[in-house]
């Protein structure tokens, strides 16, 4: 018995020291475990975790200015949901424009006001770039002077999803409506619209618009809701409380892939205004800014009107045959509804070979760019293009009495390069059935210059 005692007292000293020594080794594991890990935690919270700022400012020509901020904490770039507040930074350029105007009259008696003048018709100054602070948006906050007022234009923000449309447009803009009245007045022929997009097409409106496109189709399309927006220098005048507008544009047929292919353009804009207790007003310039308005319906109270336009276009390398048709239905509150509208037809050929450019993803001419900008040292010499353009524009019908205006306009430009262009352009107009009535011959020039 005391033999078989001693022999279970050694056994069970050995089990405790097997556990014993598990135990410790367990305990060394897991202390030393900690001791390489707490290096770890603390240089995530003081070295590269600790959030980087950054901030830089450029300027160059013809870039502008342009600056970044960034802030990163970088231990949250892969927590996805976290780094979309974590990864914030904005970004973008600061930009300016100026178009001086000189214009010479020679006016029947029975017009007034035409007086020969030089002018600024527009110095603009820009923000544009983008955003991350959770969503990815871009920006664009414009100011303008333009002969003598101070004006808000472009002030809007854009969101681009990843699915199902191109942007979403928030704020204050041009709507999409005409061919002329949606581009960009950079990558007009002319010095100004033809007048029925001058007197029809909205002019800068609050509101918020939707795009897409679709490159199967070469299709691209843009609509929102609109109200009322600053008073107009250039386009519909009218006030109302509501507007839908919304734009279709196609290629429906292209020779090549081939840059400076030939193509066909076809675009549809629709438009419903409601008027409530306001007003519809549409006026226009024989396109010149320094001219005064020669038609124009007054504020006529209505209760709706409802504008399409139809265009079209004929691109051939640097041939361009385009034309619009702009129609509006005014539901006039007291007296006979009025339809209006108005047509122009007109011409491009670049001399220097250049096509027109064009986008696709909303079908849209685009500013020119020279092959061989102008260089006194030889590199070239730019590009000058020609155009002619007829208009005709009828505000008078039922109770309305606008007036009439057949308009040609005879235009040369010099794109120098992409900032810098000179033109000059010859516009005859004959005016009738309105408050004035007469013919005018205007000679006009600009240079305009851009960032």
């Amino acid at each position: 018995m005391a033999i078989a005692s001693n022999s279970l007292r050694r056994h069970s000293r050995v089990i405790a020291l097997v556990r014993a020594l598990c135990l410790a080794g367990l305990l060394l594991r897991a202390s030393s475990g900690a001791a390489e890990t707490e290096p770890a935690a603390a240089e995530t919270e003081q070295g590269p975790a600790a959030p980087q700022r950054r901030f830089s400012i450029h300027a160059a020509w013809p870039d502008g200015i342009t600056y970044e901020f960034r802030r990163v904490t970088p231990s949250l770039t892969k927590a996805r949901p976290l780094s979309y507040f974590e990864d914030v930074y904005l970004q973008g350029r600061v930009g300016a424009r100026l178009d001086v105007d000189a214009a010479v009259f020679a006016a029947d008696a029975s017009l007034s006001d035409f007086r020969d003048d030089v002018r600024v018709r527009r110095a603009r100054f820009y923000l544009l770039g983008d955003f991350r602070f959770g969503l990815r948006l871009a920006y664009k906050f414009e100011f303008s002077v333009e002969g003598r007022q101070v004006l808000l234009n472009d002030f809007y923000l854009r969101w681009k999803p990843r699915r199902w449309v191109d942007s979403v447009d928030l704020g204050y803009f041009t709507p999409p409506m005409g061919l002329e009245n949606a581009a960009s007045s950079r990558s007009l022929t002319f010095m100004e619209m033809g007048s029925p997009g001058q007197a029809l097409a909205p002019g800068y409106r609050s509101g918020i618009a939707v795009a897409g496109h679709r490159e199967p189709w070469r299709t691209a399309w843009k609509a929102g809701f609109f109200s009322t927006g600053q008073e107009q220098l250039s386009g519909d005048a009218s006030k109302t409380s509501a507007q839908f507008i919304g734009r279709v544009a196609s290629v429906p047929w292209r020779e090549s892939a081939e840059a400076g292919a030939a193509f066909v353009h076809l675009g549809l804009s629709t438009s419903y205004a409601f008027s409530g207790n306001n007003s519809i007003r549409y006026r226009a310039r024989p396109e010149s800014f320094i001219a005064p308005y020669v038609v124009d319906t007054g504020a006529t109270e209505a209760g709706s009107a409802f504008q399409y336009a139809l265009e079209g276009a004929l691109a051939d390398g640097p041939l361009l045959i385009s034309s619009e048709v702009l129609r509006s239905h005014v539901a006039v509150a007291q007296g006979r509804d009025a339809d209006l509208g108005g047509a122009y037809g007109m011409v491009s050929w670049i001399l220097t070979g250049e096509p027109h450019p064009y986008d696709t993803n909303t079908g849209l001419f685009q500013r020119l760019r020279p092959r061989r900008p102008f260089s006194f040292g030889g590199g070239g010499w730019g590009a000058v293009e020609i155009g002619q353009r007829l208009s005709w524009l009828d505000l008078s019908d039922g109770s309305v009495r606008g007036g009439k205006m057949l308009s040609l306009t005879s235009g040369i430009t010099w794109h120098l390069n992409a900032q810098l262009r000179l033109s000059a352009n010859y516009v005859f107009a004959h005016v009738t059935g309105g408050p004035q009535s007469g013919d005018v011959s205007i000679f006009q020039a600009r240079v305009e210059i851009g960032i």
